[in-house]
């Protein structure tokens, strides 16, 4: 028998803090993220999809992994976190309600909170591809040849089947998102939404505009910060400015390197 190889210190540490403050979730509030999953249209649309081959069914339901993904935006403020995920599943549930969903029983310990996180991640991949509407490998770098011939071949119609399974599971996470909001909106008579497309750094590194490759990330773009983003109802008088920063007085002054991965960065994708 193999030993497992120790967690790094980033994980164990995060770990810890969220044994110490962890808590059970009310049964009230797992029953209406069930009601939410049921209601989703997203276990009939992407079941088959998360099988393993020959009929094999995985560990983990994809209507739990559904429910986990709710309470996940409701204990984060909106933000999904499949350590969060795991934690909620396998160690914040009733037991009765672990048996509803058909959730295994692992260890209260980095190993066992491991072999949970890796069940997690396995259906949460495997929901991401049927999901995927990109023709393109996800972060890579592809020759343009390539990434055209790949493109030319795809399947438009199964690409499209694609996009509206992300529609759907984008809508379900948004609502989920501002769930808390709903009664203080159902208050008020006038109101409007709007989505912030904060930029988010990929995994990928960008490659030149127009150079031989292509990075294969289709929600990825160069992002130029254009304009005044101050807010217009707040004034700036010339006391409340910094001030400028001395230029160096020697050519030869030493610049931080500028990483071209800091630059490369995503919004959330949309559909319309």
């Amino acid at each position: 028998m193999t030993t497992p190889r120790s967690l790094p210190s980033d994980r164990h540490e995060r770990l810890l803090a969220m044994r110490a403050t962890r808590g059970f979730i009310d049964d009230a509030d797992v029953d209406a993220a069930i009601g939410e999953a049921d209601s989703s249209e997203l276990v009939p649309l992407l079941e088959e999809f998360v099988h393993l081959p020959r009929g094999r069914h995985r560990s983990l339901r994809l209507r739990s992994l559904l429910v986990g993904l709710h309470l996940c935006t409701q204990d984060t403020g909106g933000k999904i976190v499949l350590e969060r995920v795991t934690d909620i599943l396998y160690f914040r549930l009733s037991r009765q309600l672990r048996a509803r969903l058909g959730i295994a029983e692992y260890e209260d310990h980095d190993r066992g909170f491991e072999a949970a996180y890796a069940v997690v991640r396995r259906i949460f991949h495997a929901m991401r591809d049927a999901m995927n509407p990109s023709p393109l490998p996800p972060n890579g770098h592809l020759s343009r040849k390539e990434a055209h011939t790949l493109t030319a071949a795809a399947d438009l119609g199964e690409l499209a089947k694609r996009e509206r399974r992300l529609a759907l599971f984008t809508e379900f996470v948004l609502d989920a998102s501002v769930r808390p909001l709903h009664d203080l909106l159902a208050e008020m008579a006038e109101v409007s939404l709007g989505i912030d497309a904060t930029p988010v750094r990929t995994f990928s590194r960008g490659r030149r505009t127009n150079g031989p490759e292509l990075a294969t990330d289709p929600d990825a773009g160069w992002y130029v910060r254009e304009g005044d983003h101050r807010d217009p109802d707040v004034p700036v008088s010339d006391a409340m400015r910094p001030p400028r920063k001395a230029k160096p007085s020697s050519l030869r002054a030493r610049r931080r390197p500028r990483s071209r991965r800091s630059t490369s960065t995503a919004t959330t994708p949309t559909s319309s």
